[in-house]
């Protein structure tokens, strides 16, 4: 089974830098709406058996422009959402920002507790991550789109994916609409591009081949 993990396109809480993790969340801005139509022509040639999705409004519309051409209906799961922001809701504070990022990997690396004031810990976010992929599995499809946030799918990789270090997860953050692409080894996943770089087995990152 594959896995193809996508950040949600730009909304206009990204161009804010507001920390925007509750529902709904933020509409797409113009740009994102361009950046779904690219990345519905990126994949326009792939098989892809279903599209999940958070509930957050910037990931369903995400999700709408790669179902739609295939005929499919994008099914929600509450556990794909971004990870809390807790106390600092919608906060456009810079090191607000920053320790919501920090937090982030070091609940990777072992932290416990809260990654930020009234949030949720690493582990609960992770929980229910788990959560949504043992349900997506379980429907039994060869390649699955997922469209979610980017601190959530940064962190389950650097916990979940056996070549995802917590050195990629800090370095290289995912913009919008950025892939990861994962295939199904043993009882775990194995990432084979990093937001259009190809990861190798022991967790280094470099430039995707060009297109013949």
């Amino acid at each position: 089974m594959d896995l193809l993990l996508i950040r949600h396109a730009q909304t206009h809480s990204n161009v804010s830098r507001a920390l925007d993790t509750a529902l709904p969340g933020a509409d797409l801005t113009e740009l994102g709406e361009r950046q779904v139509a690219d990345l519905a022509g990126h994949l326009a040639d792939e098989e892809i058996d279903a599209v999940w999705c958070s509930p957050a409004l910037r990931a369903r519309r995400t999700a709408m422009g790669l179902a739609e051409p295939r005929g499919l209906e994008p099914r929600e799961h509450p556990g794909l959402v971004e990870i809390s922001a807790g106390d600092w809701e919608m906060s456009s504070d810079d090191a607000h920002a920053d320790a919501y990022r920090d937090g982030v990997v070091a609940g990777l690396e072992g932290r416990q507790g809260p990654i930020v004031p009234g949030g949720e810990s690493a582990a609960q976010a992770i929980a229910r991550f788990d959560g949504a992929v043992d349900r997506i599995r379980a429907a039994g499809h060869d390649r699955v789109a997922v469209v979610s946030h980017g601190a959530m799918l940064r962190a389950w990789c650097g916990l979940r994916v056996a070549n995802v270090p917590v050195e990629l997860v800090r370095d290289r953050p995912l913009g919008n609409t950025g892939l990861v692409r994962l295939r199904a080894h043993g009882d775990g996943w194995m990432a084979t591009e990093w937001d259009t770089e190809v990861v190798e087995p022991g967790g280094e990152a470099g430039p995707a081949a060009e297109p013949a």
